[in-house]
């Protein structure tokens, strides 16, 4: 007897069996759902044996996945932060239904700010070649495009959102070059060569990954995962090989024939440095030029490519023949800087950084019937400027009823400029109560008069009624009304408030869980803490 079938979630051995006469079989069939969604699954288990009276048939099997209900304590997140700090909120995530919650979680980041203003992609870009010309005799024997001058200092963002800026513009990176011939590794290279994994010292973050590994190539780029000596540079992105790629001066080099490699892992600065010396460009016979360049990796994923005398000699193209940019790990996203054009020279460095500023840890995992779990998210102004940034958490889940839940998050780095308020205190008496909830409606409906507590916002230079923004999605709108009546409901576990203008007086905290700067306070009624207290 032998038994079969079209079902995936149905597991069972397809070896055939035999029953001696008189005798039975237990046989073993396990129902896998890990891939069934909630609901009813109908399948069959077929089977095929010698009697003749009973030659094949089906076997009914049935399975229902009961659903999960996904749920979070909050609505919105906001935070205000000194450049250079970072904070970490909690979110709970709540599984209020019978069956097991699986979950992912992605962020986004919207607004790029680069130099204190926001940098937008030009709507044109120079992506037609000029023409082509027959490509360096070193490196291929077809023709190659090329293009005109790079001449603008910036570009970006990227799909993962890098961005990248030179020192020749305004609030750009100066150039400052490290020399660590003294006391960095050699590493000696063939031509056409690489060398690796080279141990960076700290986990470095690039695009999707971390990575504590690098690899250098003789041609003038590092790899991560794997090694590479690619001769033909090509544009950036690209799918062909190499990719998880940084792009230094990719051109076809020659360290074989002169010039020295070095790198550091600089404890006391916290980053890691691989410096190309005097390294000249593929030339029969010897070589020809020296060029000198560095790259400086730092452990928040900052990418700093400095290049100090960049002479090509007498190399075909000169230095209008390379590659400069980043590229993710299938070469589906990157940010390229030149590509066989003129930009290049002397004493320039250009700067890579992504606005990283939001992340969630974990970013996914398993929630058992009726049960809880709680996620950091972190926000990070390590490299941000001064200014509002926006970003959205999306939760992704195998809820049939809410498979996608979307958390705005705002992000304002700078000076806090607090104001004397209390979130949900629209009437201004002091309290938090339902006749708030009357005051807003009567104000909506234009039979009240404003909100008593109003607040300059430096950023969009306009008075906010603070008191009733109690989403944190600095306006005040209907919606903060619908907020609070679902604040009063247990519906919303805490009042939230505009992260430009956080309150300096006191906050009503709800009976439950007060939250200050990671101190957890109990609370049975109506208490007031006094400020500064921020919503975490």
């Amino acid at each position: 007897m032998r038994f079969s079938s079209t079902d995936s979630w149905l597991e069972f051995s397809t070896e055939q069996n035999y029953i001696a006469p008189y005798d039975s079989l237990d046989f073993v069939v396990t129902i896998n759902a890990a891939d069934l969604g909630p609901g009813g699954h109908n399948g069959f288990l077929n089977y095929a044996s010698n009697d003749i009276d009973n030659p094949s048939g089906s076997i009914p099997v049935s399975v229902y996945i009961y659903p999960p209900h996904i749920s979070v304590d909050q609505t919105a997140i906001g935070d205000t932060l000194e450049s250079g700090e970072q904070s970490t909120i909690p979110l709970l995530i709540n599984n209020d239904g019978p069956g097991r919650l699986s979950y992912s979680i992605n962020c986004e980041t919207f607004d790029i700010l680069l130099g204190g203003r926001k940098l937008i992609r030009p709507l044109i870009e120079n992506t037609e070649p000029l023409g082509f010309r027959p490509a360096d005799p070193d490196k291929s024997k077809g023709d190659e495009p090329y293009f005109p001058p790079v001449i603008t200092g910036s570009g970006g963002p990227d799909m993962f959102g890098y961005t990248w800026i030179d020192s020749d513009e305004p609030g750009g990176p100066a150039y400052e070059w490290i020399d660590i011939s003294g006391y960095g590794t050699p590493v000696t290279l063939d031509d056409d060569d690489w060398a690796g994994p080279i141990p960076i010292e700290f986990n470095f973050p690039f695009y999707e990954n971390s990575y504590s590994d690098i690899y250098i190539s003789s041609n003038g780029f590092f790899t991560f995962g794997s090694g590479h000596s690619t001769i033909t540079n090509t544009n950036i992105p690209n799918t062909s090989e190499p990719n998880n790629l940084l792009s230094i001066w990719w051109d076809d080099l020659d360290p074989s024939s002169g010039g020295n490699i070095y790198y550091f892992y600089d404890r006391d600065n916290n980053v890691f440095i691989i410096s190309f010396i005097n390294v000249p460009n593929y030339y029969y016979g010897g070589g020809t030029g020296s060029l000198t360049f560095q790259v400086i990796l730092y452990p928040s994923g900052k990418i700093l490519f400095q290049y100090e005398v960049m002479d090509p000699g007498s190399d075909y193209y000169g230095l209008e023949g390379a590659t400069v940019g980043i590229e993710n790990a299938g070469g589906t996203d990157g940010l390229q800087v030149v590509y066989n054009a003129a930009y290049m020279h002397d004493y320039l460095a250009i700067k890579f950084s992504a606005a990283r500023w939001l992340s969630v840890e974990p970013d996914a995992g398993w929630i058992e019937p009726y049960s809880g779990d709680t996620v950091d998210v972190i926000l990070d102004a390590a490299e941000l400027e001064d200014g509002e940034y926006s970003g959205q958490i999306t939760i992704s889940s195998n809820d049939p009823d809410n498979p996608t839940l979307e958390i705005p998050v705002t992000l304002f780095v700078g000076t806090i400029h607090g104001c004397d308020y209390m979130p949900g205190d629209i009437n201004g008496d002091d309290e938090v109560t339902g006749s708030d909830v009357t005051y807003g409606v009567l104000y909506f409906k234009g039979l009240g008069n404003p909100p008593q507590d109003s607040c300059w916002d430096d950023s969009s230079s306009t008075w906010l009624y603070a008191g009733g923004d109690v989403n944190g999605n600095c306006r005040f709108s209907g919606s903060d009304v619908s907020f609070l009546v679902a604040y009063f409901k247990g519906y919303n576990p805490e009042l939230q408030y505009c992260p430009r203008i956080p309150p300096i007086g006191p906050i009503i905290a709800k009976p439950g869980i007060i939250k200050q700067k990671g101190i957890i306070q109990e609370s049975s009624g109506k208490k007031k803490i006094t400020a500064p207290l921020r919503v975490q």
